[in-house]
């Protein structure tokens, strides 16, 4: 069997998202938390009747942490077929404890909260439930401020632990039900002064 190497991005970030290398029917060997290195196959790749292994490419590697999911896939030229998590462990326990967010603090004393992978944007827990968090309330190191669904699969946000005690939302900076990239500013945490 043929192989082709997926297509990478989101290195920086610490989550890399494996995309497919071109159109056609793909069959994931992967599984949720499986650590895979270069060289592992993802999967198989049906195209036009001919078969192709799907690579990690060279210098890619960690846990999953999001899926195409079980089963055969139609897909086009980069469609997303998983994301590893980094230096992650696969005892870690999969996205259901948490994707890290990726956050800095700006020269106004702010924290920017940014996505750690590309998806959609979930300001709550379920359709009509009240907002992980509106403009004004106080937060905590680990709290969840947001979901990121990538591949039916959500992804808490949590606030990190270096956030000062007594932070607050100065900001929302993405819509409910949006498409986000990795690295996007999704709020603004500060001080209630």
């Amino acid at each position: 069997m043929d192989s082709l190497a997926a297509l990478s991005s989101g290195e920086a970030s610490g989550i890399i998202q494996l995309s497919c290398p071109a159109v056609g029917v793909f069959r994931s060997r992967h599984a949720m938390g499986e650590p895979l290195e270069p060289g592992d196959a993802l999967g198989v790749l049906s195209v036009l009747n001919r078969r192709y292994e799907i690579l990690i490419p060279a210098g890619m590697g960690g846990v999953v942490v999001a899926s195409i999911g079980s089963g055969s896939h139609g897909v086009g030229y980069g469609s997303q077929l998983a994301s590893l998590e980094r230096g992650a462990s696969a005892q870690a326990g999969g996205p259901t404890d948490g994707v890290a967010t990726g956050s800095e603090s700006v020269a106004s004393g702010e924290v920017l909260i940014r996505s750690p992978i590309d998806g959609i944007y979930y300001s709550r827990p379920e359709p009509g439930a009240a907002p992980f968090v509106a403009v004004g309330d106080e937060i905590g190191p680990g709290q969840v401020l947001a979901l990121i669904e990538v591949m039916k699969t959500f992804n808490p946000i949590r606030c990190p632990e270096d956030v000062a005690p007594g932070a607050v939302v100065l900001r929302l900076e993405v819509p409910d039900h949006h498409e986000v990239r990795s690295g996007q500013v999704l709020l603004a945490l500060g001080s209630r002064d």
